[in-house]
């Protein structure tokens, strides 16, 4: 008794000085002081299960075993304890409830055979004890006694009372093991954390996390694989200790995510795998784990939000590895961490690249916005600018910092400004549609209008409050300038046509009166009927002018009527015409009128040069009346990038822009009854005529400035020179005209002259009569009902195409001579005509039908 007292003593002492130190010797000095105690006792040994001694820290040399039963000590009173046993008993009748297989059992001493490993032949009697954490199985305490011996009752209590204390000691290691493990686990997912956050390089990082995971768990080799774009090959990344021999083979091989089994495991259950012996697994049956050839592995897939993003593969080469639930707990917890890390800074790449993307973005538009020909601004809620590009500078002469804070309405005009305000009334209330709408703004030096386009959109937050504006402003001077050409384009075209038909019906009235006049003074002998027939003739001359002037209207001209020009020498003509104007007159009036010159080297221009001489004294005369009390008159040509340009300035009153953008108009004037208002609407047509450009620059107090823009042409022809015609040849002349004083009078004039002549009073009657005889010249009207003109000549020629053609017209034609040439007709002569014309076209026709 005093023995079992003693070792009890023994026993509890051990119990409480161990806490994490070997649990292996408190299980030896269990059963030496059991052995000690207990009378008879031969073989002492302890049986435990494995989720407890997982915590317990056993010296490094115990290969515990994979069972989930197995031998943790064993003792023989007389000799030395042999080596730990692995397998435990299969046939042990404490396994059932070790294993959880059958309830504990509810006495403490359980007769069987001992372990076959341990058993002796002087071995009988044997007690089994349980040991119990927290009602929970967790081992065995085996006494055996030699030949027959039993055990007492107080040998019982006493193994009983060893079993309990065993229990609480083993109870109490494994949670202060678990809680060093705990401990432990963290302080290295810490120091993992914190190595990986010291460094921007993933690779770096990645590769600090493989060497944690190989610290921890004692291996030769740990490596991280990412898994690809296409997700079917891990690709290795980084690594810590690789064998220099397989730096290179390991770095290019990737491995397979499909028909590896022990990879697709891992990537089906997002869970560790590992081997203790890799010859006996099967799934590591794959060539690319067959050429590294090592002897434990371990996967761990790293995730991402329950995404795998690749994997840690932690090898060791040379010996066997067992692994724990803890240690791959912890090897998962840091994949985790380093998946995190990889998501990390995949996202932080990702953000980098949009917003290098974002800047790029804002570059390029910023530049677009600096450089295009609009002014692009934003507006915060209240209307005040937050940004415009530079372009306003060049329009208004504001810098854009000016601007800033500053309200949009205060460059507006008050209409615009009310325009303006009505949007942004509209828009606070929700109606808000993107459109277009037209302001005036003003400059900033001279409060000049510069008329724009404005296209505005409201900004609102995400929901929906307004926040400000965003709009382009376009300057639309030259579209507004463009539009009032094609209108005053358009009312000439509109008048022109009207004037034409007018000048084509008075020129056939003015014809008969100026040849009846003409035919009457060579027939009359009195000086008094002489004078009243030449102021006939005389007024119809004038009338003649006057239509003349009508059809500047459509400024049609026939090509044939341009010839080369020296501008330089039509200025110095008109400055002689109109000497008496700009100098007696005004000197007259009392006023002094200084005229200066420049004379640039220029080429000659295709043009009338009768015309741009009525043009250039039209604007001279148009700048001495602006200078009513003197001034100077300046005229100045040059050429300029292909254009020959002459301009007429003044010093004189100037123009509004109002009047400016009439000048042209028909029939404009500010000189009251004095003014027809056709000067320089003439002189407009006579210019766009020329495929020219005429413009005015004038402000009221500053003077006026005309600027003439003629083209130079390529091909220049000698002006024809005047030719007189002596020929008395006289011929048969069919003339077709549907107006009987034209007809009548040009058969007069022919017969008075030896010819003899047919008339016809219409084109269809013309070619019948044509048909019947045989002529030697055709006249011909244009303008006829029926047939016209370019009928009788078209079907003339096809009977008889030597047969000249001369048409007679009041129109203003367009075509030259071999465009008339190629519609049948040789010959046009311009109504109203004279008797000398006619006799000259004449002459001329009876001539050409020899030469065709």
């Amino acid at each position: 008794m005093e023995q079992l007292i003693k070792s009890l003593f023994t026993i509890i002492g051990s119990s409480s000085e161990m806490r994490s130190s070997d649990p292996g010797q408190l299980l030896g000095t269990v059963l030496e002081e059991v052995l000690k105690a207990v009378d008879d006792a031969v073989l002492g040994w302890i049986c435990l299960v494995r989720g407890l001694s997982d915590h317990l820290n056993w010296p490094a040399d115990t290969a515990l075993p994979r069972e989930s039963i197995y031998l943790a000590a064993v003792r023989c009173a007389n000799k030395e304890a042999p080596v730990p046993v692995i397998v435990a008993c299969p046939d042990c009748p404490c396994r059932p409830f070790l294993t959880g297989a059958d309830s504990p059992p509810k006495h403490t001493i359980i007769d069987h055979c001992p372990h076959p490993t341990v058993s002796e032949p002087c071995i009988g009697a044997h007690a089994c004890v349980p040991l119990f954490a927290q009602d929970r199985p967790i081992g065995v305490l085996n006494l055996a006694k030699a030949g027959s011996a039993s055990f007492s009752d107080a040998e019982r209590l006493f193994l009983q009372t060893v079993a309990s204390q065993l229990s609480a000691a083993l109870e109490t290691a494994g949670l202060i093991g678990e809680t060093q493990v705990r401990l432990k686990e963290t302080q290295t997912l810490l120091e993992v954390s914190h190595s990986v956050n010291s460094t921007l390089d993933l690779q770096e990082a990645v590769r600090r996390i493989a060497r944690a995971v190989a610290h921890v768990v004692a291996a030769d080799t740990a490596g991280a694989y990412l898994l690809d774009s296409h997700d079917r090959y891990l690709v290795p990344f980084a690594g810590f200790h690789l064998p220099k021999h397989l730096l290179e083979p390991l770095s290019r091989t990737p491995i397979p995510v499909k028909g590896f089994r022990f990879v697709e495991e891992a990537f089906t259950t997002k869970a560790a795998v590992y081997a203790d012996n890799t010859d006996t697994d099967s799934r590591l049956d794959h060539s690319v784990f067959r050429v590294f050839s090592a002897k434990s592995g371990l996967f761990v897939p790293m995730l991402a939000k329950d995404r795998i993003v690749g994997g840690l593969f932690v090898v060791w080469w040379a010996h066997e590895h067992h692994f724990t639930k803890d240690e791959v707990r912890l090897v998962d917890a840091i994949a985790r961490q380093a998946a995190i890390a990889i998501e990390n800074a995949r996202l932080f790449e990702e953000a980098r690249t949009h917003a290098q993307a974002a800047k790029a973005s804002e570059e390029k538009y910023r530049l677009l916005a600096e450089h295009v020909r609009d002014v692009i601004y934003a507006l915060d809620a209240e209307g005040q600018f937050t940004y415009v590009n530079a372009r306003v500078t060049e329009i208004l002469g504001y810098a854009p910092e000016e601007l800033f804070g500053h309200p949009y309405t205060d460059i507006l005009t008050p209409t615009s400004q009310r325009q303006v305000l009505e949007i942004f009334a509209g828009a606070a209330t929700g109606n808000d549609p993107f459109g277009f709408c037209e302001l005036d703004m003003v400059k900033k030096e001279d409060s000049v209008l510069v008329p724009f386009e404005i296209g505005m959109v409201t900004i609102r937050d995400a929901v929906g409050q307004m926040i400000g504006w965003h709009g382009i402003a376009r300057d639309v001077t030259e579209r507004k300038q463009l539009e009032q050409q094609l209108l005053r384009a358009e009312r000439l075209r509109a008048l022109g046509e009207m004037a034409s038909g007018v000048a084509h019906n008075f020129n056939n009235v003015l014809g008969a009166i100026l040849g009846r006049a003409q035919i009457l003074r060579r027939a009359v002998r009195e000086s008094e009927a002489q004078r009243g027939l030449e102021a006939i003739e005389k007024a119809a001359l004038d009338g003649a002018n006057m239509v003349r002037r009508l059809q500047h209207f459509t400024r049609q001209q026939r090509d044939e009527e341009f010839f080369p020009v020296d501008l330089n020498q039509v200025v110095k003509d008109v400055l002689a015409m109109t000497e008496t104007r700009w100098k007696d007159e005004a000197n007259l009036a009392g006023a002094t009128i200084e005229v200066t010159t420049s004379y640039g080297k220029i080429s000659s221009v295709m043009g009338n040069i009768s015309e741009l001489r009525e043009v250039l004294t039209n604007l001279i005369f148009n700048a001495v009346e602006a200078m009513p009390h003197g001034g100077t008159l300046g005229l100045k040509t040059e050429e300029i990038e292909g254009w020959i340009c002459v301009s007429v300035s003044d010093t004189g009153i100037g123009m509004t822009d109002d009047v400016k953008s009439k000048v042209f108009d028909p029939f404009f004037t500010t000189k009251g009854v004095k003014g027809t208002g056709l000067g320089l609407n003439v002189s407009y047509g006579i210019i766009r005529g020329h495929h020219g450009e005429i413009t005015v620059q004038s402000q009221p107090g500053q003077g006026t400035t005309v600027s003439i823009k003629l083209p130079i042409s390529s091909e220049l022809r000698s002006a024809p020179q005047p030719t007189s015609s002596s020929s008395t040849k006289t011929g048969h002349i069919l003339v077709i005209d549907d107006d009987d004083m034209v007809r009548e009078l040009l058969s007069e004039l022919l017969c008075s002259a030896g010819h003899t002549v047919v008339q016809a009073v219409g084109g269809l009657e013309g070619i019948r009569l044509f048909q019947r005889g045989s002529f030697h010249l055709v006249l011909t009207d244009l303008g006829m009902p029926e047939c016209s003109g370019w009928e009788v000549a078209s079907a003339i020629k096809k009977i008889a195409p030597r047969t000249p053609i001369a048409l007679i017209t009041g129109w203003a034609l367009t075509l030259d001579r071999s465009k008339l040439r190629d519609a049948g007709v040789d010959l046009v002569l311009n109504k109203p005509f004279q008797v000398a014309e006619v006799m000259a076209l004449v002459a001329e026709g009876l001539e050409l039908r020899e030469k065709i």
